[in-house]
């Protein structure tokens, strides 16, 4: 949230042009004075004073929250004025974020998108489901491995994001959405990017290391669909499915990492994931598909075109198909089910009521996901802590006796 106010004509005269606030910071740009926080309340501090004119209460709309200030005009010059913040509901966007560093980091910050984090949500939340479901019943999963896997997603999506925009630098050039990404507009060379892409690969492998080595050997394997689903954009009308393979590996991993072996109850997981990812990705390419189709880029928007949402229905009924196999072979209780009708639903809607030749709407339904993913591990959460550790561990027998285990290093 970032919502510029103009106090009054003369307040940018006052002395001390820096106002501490909790929890919040006030400066000034050519008179008007940038705060972020849902409810201020200035006063000044002699109240009533003769410079203090009109005092009038305002309200604004912006970002989903309602803020609520005091605006008032001023006669003469004001020597000290004390603002007094209560902070109901402060919020820190990605962009604000970014703007707090030193302008030459921006670039390096921006080309690991850490302005948009939505990206980071929608790769760790197949690897928080994964998690989730593969812990023993009764229990909450463990919070270490969803911190690692929480940074490790933070960190290969950033790595991701600079080999996209290293292999996409002249596309994005000339597309509208894209065109002042740091390696587009010139702002950083390739070379520079390269250095870069060390960082998050260096903090990302070090991570990996501290899990099994099954963990390790798919870690490792992830890397070759991120090098490769740029180009797949110049040679498929499907990248989004190959994103989808990228983006959800972390499903498999963090099945690996809990259990040490992957069974079959992790593959309609996982389909499932990708098939999510067809779904909210078409949405997304619609934002660029006048400027692809100019440029030569294919995505599954252009595909699909007119039937759009006909295939996106289709996917949603993998998806349902998916999970609801997966909660059967995890011997999972009635939550983790009202999880997958909420999901359904909302996709369902989500679909229904995207207008596919609005770029705010589509951005606005595929941003909806994170939320959607949210929700849905809460209740997959929920789920396993009511699970019997008796039927867990049954299933797993089962699965064992019958030589259902895909892999066991």
């Amino acid at each position: 949230m970032h919502i510029s106010l103009l106090l009054m004509q003369r307040l940018h005269q006052v002395k001390n042009s820096w106002f501490a606030m909790k929890s919040c910071l006030l400066s000034p740009q050519m008179g008007t004075y940038q705060f972020r926080c849902s409810y201020i309340f200035p006063i000044s501090q002699h109240y009533g004073v003769a410079g203090l004119r009109t005092l009038r209460k305002h309200s604004f709309h912006g970002s989903g929250h309602i803020l609520s200030f005091w605006n008032y005009s001023l006669q003469g010059e004001l020597s000290e004025c004390n603002f007094i913040g209560i902070n109901r509901n402060l919020t820190v966007s990605g962009k604000s974020f970014v703007q707090a560093f030193p302008s030459n980091l921006q670039s390096y910050l921006q080309l690991m998108r850490i302005d948009r984090p939505i990206g980071v949500w929608l790769v760790f939340l197949p690897c928080a489901w994964s998690i989730s479901l593969a812990a023993p019943g009764g229990q909450l999963p463990d919070a270490k491995m969803l911190t690692l896997f929480a940074l490790g997603s933070f960190f290969m999506r950033g790595a991701g994001c600079i080999i996209n925009d290293m292999w996409d630098k002249d596309f994005d050039s000339k597309v509208a959405r894209t065109k002042d990404r740091p390696l587009a507009s010139g702002k950083l060379t390739r070379f520079k990017a390269l250095c870069f892409l060390s960082i998050p690969l260096s903090i990302s492998l070090s991570i990996l290391l501290t899990f099994n080595m099954n963990t390790i050997i798919l870690g490792v394997c992830s890397m070759i669909p991120c090098i490769l689903y740029p180009l797949m954009k110049r040679v498929t009308y499907w990248p989004q499915a190959f994103l989808g393979f990228t983006f959800n590996w972390g499903a498999v991993m963090g099945w690996s990492a809990v259990r040490g072996m992957l069974d079959w109850g992790v593959l309609p997981l996982y389909a499932s994931c990708i098939a999510w990812t067809l779904v909210y990705d078409t949405i997304y390419a619609f934002q660029d598909k006048e400027d692809d189709t100019v440029i030569g880029v294919k995505s599954t928007a252009i595909k699909f075109g007119d039937s759009t949402k006909t295939w996106l229905m289709s996917f949603t009924g993998l998806i349902s198909s998916g999970l609801l196999s997966t909660g059967y072979l995890c011997a999972q209780t009635w939550p983790y089910y009202v999880g997958v009708a909420l999901f359904t639903t909302h996709l369902v809607h989500q679909i229904y009521s995207v207008d596919l030749n609005n770029p705010e709407s589509c951005g606005q339904k595929f941003r909806s996901n994170r939320d959607l993913g949210l929700v849905f591990w809460l209740l997959i959460m929920a789920a396993n802590l009511i699970k019997s550790d008796k039927k867990d561990a049954g299933m797993e027998d089962e699965i064992q006796d019958s030589d259902q285990m895909l892999w066991s290093h």
